[in-house]
């Protein structure tokens, strides 16, 4: 198994134990060094790095970032400080005043204040994520932290970026890394939307489908087409009623002229459309 199948393997378990899950495990209510340690215990386990070992707090000199991100940033080195900073982090993430922000932020600050300190040899990235999924777990937020992961992925310019620009700020402003953070949580809401939406609107055709039938707007073998097209969700042309599975199925036995009339019949009622000889559903039939 590759570095990169390792990572992705790991990084699953912790999201099982921790996020994904109906229930956070009782023992996890609050950010301790101890969970702390274990997660980034799962994410690096069996792992091979030269200065890293897992659930471990690095003693040595790491640098950070590039000249192409916003320069290269170099966290504290001797192990005295980094626990010294990591009790305060624990100390100050669990504190009354941070507890009373809203679940988002508070995870953003957690997410961005373990970066600065970046207190193990590797995985650092992949921890801070996960604590920020897990603290946003903790405060009601079910299925963002979840997605959220996905945003810095596809925007990891922008993430390094605005981690750069909040460090260097002289007045210690966070807000750049922050509001990075919730714009991937809102966009990550509206992404949930639209699959509501789209689960939703597969629903209503099946019933429509079904209302067409019992009137015999459709015969039985169209409304089977429909529901075919529905599961698959891709365009179909004529040709491929007889050869590609599951349409073969549905018209084995069926002449090439029948076939011609159902997908009129389905065309001209604007339930299927036609591009460049291609079938295609039309989910805004009943809109």
């Amino acid at each position: 198994m590759s570095r990169a199948e390792k990572e992705i393997r790991n990084l699953k378990d912790a999201y099982d134990s921790f996020v994904r899950g109906w229930q956070i495990p009782e023992a996890v209510s609050k950010l301790e060094e101890d969970l702390i340690r274990q997660i980034h215990s799962i994410i690096t386990h069996d792992i091979e790095h030269e200065y890293n070992v897992p659930g471990q707090y690095r003693n040595h000199l790491v640098k950070v970032g590039n000249a192409e991100h916003g320069g290269v940033y170099t966290p504290p080195k001797m192990l005295a400080d980094i626990e010294t900073l990591m009790k305060e982090f624990a100390r100050w993430i669990n504190s009354e005043e941070i507890l009373n922000l809203d679940p988002a932020i508070r995870a953003a600050l957690a997410h961005y204040h373990f970066g600065l300190i970046h207190p193990f040899g590797d995985g650092n990235g992949r921890t801070a994520r996960l604590i920020e999924a897990l603290l946003m777990r903790l405060g009601g937020m079910k299925y963002v932290p979840i997605m959220l992961s996905n945003f810095y992925y596809r925007n990891m310019d922008d993430y390094f970026w605005t981690f750069s620009k909040a460090r260097k700020s002289e007045e210690h402003d966070v807000t750049p890394f922050v509001g990075f953070v919730l714009k991937g949580v809102v966009e990550s809401l509206n992404e949930i939307k639209g699959r509501i939406i789209f689960f939703i609107s597969k629903f209503a055709l099946r019933d429509y489908y079904a209302f067409l039938r019992t009137g015999k707007q459709i015969t039985q073998r169209q409304h089977d087409l429909l529901i075919i097209a529905l599961d698959e969700l891709t365009p179909f042309a004529l040709g491929d009623l007889f050869t590609v599975s599951p349409f073969n199925v549905l018209y084995r036995n069926v002449s090439e002229r029948t076939a011609r009339r159902d997908l009129k019949k389905l065309s001209d009622t604007r339930l299927l459309y036609v591009t460049e000889g291609k079938y295609q559903l039309n989910l805004q039939v009943l809109e």
